[in-house]
């Protein structure tokens, strides 16, 4: 046992505990944590997530937290007792060729009894200076904050972060989705050369971590007499939203019980949806990747479907003009702040015209 507190097993994933903030005089430690304890995960479902945009409460965080190979939750505690917490998702990556330790930073919750003490400033601040003293690579902290969520932009700003980029959150609909019977899971022995030409294919974006977060049977691909044309990874999410800042989505949040065809796109109290990331398909054929996403939500008998772009990727463009949906059309597209801290690096890199990658690890 070190100074610090007891070291059960390091991060790969594997449990571990150790302490990394310690406040006698308050009795509040801040405490690196695997795995997943259940006062964690009773939490989660009491946070009213969002500030001026959309606003939800998420009922399954284990689900979000088994994602990715290297996690780290920070438990804040009073007395023993979980008053917030902090998940972090890790891997080693690149920017602009340089080998950097990235950690996503996601979920920053503090129980509603507690909040407006500063308790979430506190977990931001430890946070930072824990992985920048422990760091052994250039590192980047990195996270994806709704650009209407005044709240937690202003609790990043006040420890260091800043805006880097900005992703649209675009939605694709889908009232009856049709299966193409090309669509097929990536099979296991094809994991080595898909992540090759993934690697390639994405070598112009940075945080690329194909080699880390590729997942065969969570991976469709579009397959013609040529070979595979286009594919796209997918992973299931559920929330129950609360609040929407347009007049469309207030509107069906008001109605959605008293139409079927809204409910069944968007049933405001068991949102099921699918979110979608590692897209690839044949310049100038957006369509033929959408036939991968509609089979995706035919098969798992879910309409509705979320894309997370970096604004400065030609994919963007493509997708977000076309194909998504009727009532994914008149929705508003939504943005999200790309907030970011480094440690032995250029910030500045992160702000050139290289898109960021949106890996499929980022529990959002």
């Amino acid at each position: 046992m070190n100074a610090m507190g007891d070291v059960v097993a390091n991060i790969s994933g594997q449990r571990m505990r150790r302490v990394i903030f310690e406040d006698a005089a308050r009795g509040l430690t801040i405490t690196e944590w695997n795995p997943l304890q259940q006062d964690h995960v009773d939490l989660i479902p009491r946070i009213l997530w969002g500030s001026d945009g959309p606003r939800y409460r998420i009922p399954h965080m284990d689900t979000r937290c088994l994602l990715g190979p290297s996690k780290n939750i920070l438990r804040l505690e009073r007395h023993g007792k979980l008053i917030g917490s902090y998940l972090f998702v890790g891997k080693r990556t690149t920017v602009a060729g340089i080998p950097v330790q990235a950690w996503y930073r996601t979920l920053l919750a503090i129980d509603p009894s507690e909040r407006g003490k500063g308790y979430g400033q506190l977990l931001v601040a430890e946070a930072q200076r824990h992985f920048f003293e422990t760091a052994t690579l250039p590192t980047v902290l990195f996270g994806y904050v709704q650009s209407n969520n005044t709240l937690s932009m202003r609790a990043l700003e006040a420890s260091g972060y800043e805006q880097v980029g900005q992703l649209a959150i675009l939605a694709m609909t889908r009232l009856f989705p049709h299966v193409d019977e090309r669509v097929r899971a990536t099979r296991p022995s094809e994991r080595e050369a898909m992540v090759r030409s993934l690697s390639d294919r994405f070598s112009d974006h940075d945080l690329v971590d194909v080699d880390q977060s590729f997942e065969p049977e969570q991976h469709l691909v579009l397959e013609d007499t040529q070979g595979i044309k286009a594919g796209a990874s997918f992973a299931r999410f559920h929330e129950q939203l609360v609040e929407m800042p347009g007049v469309l989505e207030r509107w069906m949040v008001r109605n959605g019980r008293r139409f079927p065809v809204i409910g069944r796109i968007l049933d405001f109290d068991d949102y099921d949806f699918l979110w979608f990331s590692t897209l690839h398909y044949p310049e100038g054929d957006v369509r033929s990747l959408y036939k991968v996403l509609e089979t995706a939500m035919a098969r798992e008998k879910i309409y509705h479907g979320m894309i997370y772009l970096d604004t400065r990727s030609p994919m963007y463009r493509e997708v977000s003009r076309t194909g998504r949906g009727l009532v994914a059309a008149m929705s508003d597209i939504y943005t999200a702040e790309v907030m970011v801290a480094t440690h032995d690096l250029d910030l500045e890199l992160l702000r050139q015209e290289r898109p960021l990658w949106i890996s499929p690890m980022v529990p959002f």
